[in-house]
């Protein structure tokens, strides 16, 4: 006769699966409902049941978020995706640029941080080349996964079932031991993705495209520096005439106006490029190599740090002081600590440098303050609305290549068993933070706690079906 316990915990297990598949609450709390029942019904003690969250699997997982987290804010992640998808090509070759790299990086990391964080970077790309997304994302996830099957670290199952043979006394795998299956598998998989994914996936047009004209626009003028490598072309060959997002409508020359901009109009040296477009694809506009902010701003993008700057949506109020005065004369530096990046004016596109622009009630600025511009001014008379806008990651070049260092350094210490896999990435993770490469707050910030959860009770879960004899 079947025991109570095992009747019991096979009866979680349907229950558990049903509200998986028909998704009526959220996963984690699913899961973790699960490993309270069967602390409940007797079947693990609670000791056993939250042993998972002690695991080393589970939280050398717990590190590689804010490891990956820190490639994201120093940029390097959005430098790696640039480099590596270039401009114009086929979707089958840009498919094969990109997933090879996707899934080496995803050997080394938990899958689920690296797709979170190159999502915004191939999504960016695509805008700015006229490629639908849809045909990049599922491919993206895809080669993450392949990747994960590639080292201990690249999924967190493996890391459980790392977790689990340690806790029964076994000896563990080692860090490429499952390389010898994984890499053929994800090269085959690849393969078929590169060759098939294009013609099946559909082409969907994003919001932002769809939107076109009918989005809030902000005015940008920018100045072509010696360092543009686009100088001498014309306005098509640079890639400025279909930027998603983003249209150059005026170019200024030697005090000229050349309106409206002709796709065969050449770009030189101290030309002075006038855009509209969204919030986020301006301030991305803004790291391009050899165009900065005309000298009004007084403040270079390429440079500041998006751990202690961020970007800011504000509509003038009518009881503003900033009415009736230029953005010279405003003094928004001093009087909000913030610079002023763009402009929108409803009903009308801005013709004139920003610096020049007599501000009047019910302008939108585009500003870049300090973060905590919102707490401060959200009530203020000035403004009617103070809001977050875009977030583009950005930090000193030096942070870069000291956090791919560390990266290095953390791979090769893995690979070697110089010391547990736990330890060399919680140190990874410390000295990243410490160094400035990501803060605490954001460090938390990225950790996928719902992962964790997750990660965690299945180790209770897995004790439940071994004491319940289903296991067997």
């Amino acid at each position: 006769m079947l025991e109570f316990e095992f009747i019991y915990t096979v009866a979680l297990l349907i229950l558990m699966t049903i509200f998986l598949v028909k998704e009526y609450i959220e996963t984690d709390m699913v899961i973790f409902s699960t490993l309270l029942l069967l602390i409940a019904g007797g079947v693990i003690t609670p000791k056993e049941a939250f042993a998972g969250f002690s695991n080393h699997g589970m939280l050398t997982v717990c590190f590689l978020f804010i490891i990956a987290a820190a490639l994201y804010r120093t940029g390097v992640l959005n430098q790696l995706g640039k480099a590596i998808l270039g401009n114009k090509g086929s979707i089958s070759k840009k498919l094969l640029r990109l997933l090879p790299p996707v899934s080496a990086l995803s050997a080394f990391f938990n899958n689920t941080p690296i797709v979170a964080m190159l999502i915004p970077v191939v999504r960016s790309w695509a805008r700015k080349n006229n490629y639908s997304i849809s045909k990049f994302l599922i491919p993206l996830s895809y080669a993450a996964i392949l990747g994960g099957t590639c080292t201990l670290i690249g999924t967190s199952t493996n890391l459980v079932v790392h977790g689990l043979m340690l806790e029964n006394g076994m000896e563990g795998l080692s860090f490429f031991e499952i390389s010898k299956t994984g890499v053929p598998v994800a090269v085959i998989g690849i393969a078929i993705i590169v060759i098939f994914a294009h013609r099946l996936l559909p082409e969907r047009k994003e919001p932002i495209v769809e939107l076109g004209e009918k989005t809030r626009e902000f005015v940008i003028a920018m100045k072509v520096e010696s360092d543009y490598n686009h100088i001498g072309k014309t306005v098509e060959e640079a890639g400025l005439r279909h930027l998603k997002g983003l249209f150059l409508f005026q170019i200024e020359r030697n005090n000229k106006i050349l309106a409206p901009v002709s796709h065969d109009d050449k770009i030189y040296e101290n030309d002075r490029l006038f855009f509209t477009g969204l919030p986020e694809t301006i301030v991305e506009l803004q790291k391009t190599p050899g165009l900065c902010l005309l000298r009004e701003a007084s403040i270079d993008l390429k440079k500041y740090n998006s751990d202690d700057l961020g970007t800011f949506e504000v509509v003038i109020s009518p009881n503003s002081p900033l009415i009736g005065k230029n953005v010279r004369e405003s003094n928004i530096r001093e009087r909000y600590n913030a610079v002023i990046i763009a402009i929108h004016r409803s009903a009308e596109r801005i013709k004139m440098k920003v610096g020049d622009v007599v501000l009047q009630a019910g302008d939108t600025l585009l500003i870049l303050a300090k973060r905590d511009f919102l707490k401060r001014w959200y009530h203020s008379k000035d403004f009617f609305l103070v809001s977050k806008s875009a977030e583009i990651p950005s930090k000193p070049r030096w942070y870069s290549i000291f956090s791919l260092s560390v990266l290095g350094i953390m791979v090769v210490f893995m690979a070697s068993n110089i010391m547990p896999i736990i330890v060399t990435v919680s140190i990874a993770a410390v000295i990243l933070i410490l160094s400035g490469c990501i803060s605490s707050r954001d460090a938390i910030d990225n950790i996928n706690w719902k992962v964790l959860l997750i990660i965690a009770s299945a180790f209770g879960i897995a004790k439940g079906l071994d004491n319940s004899g289903v296991a067997y």
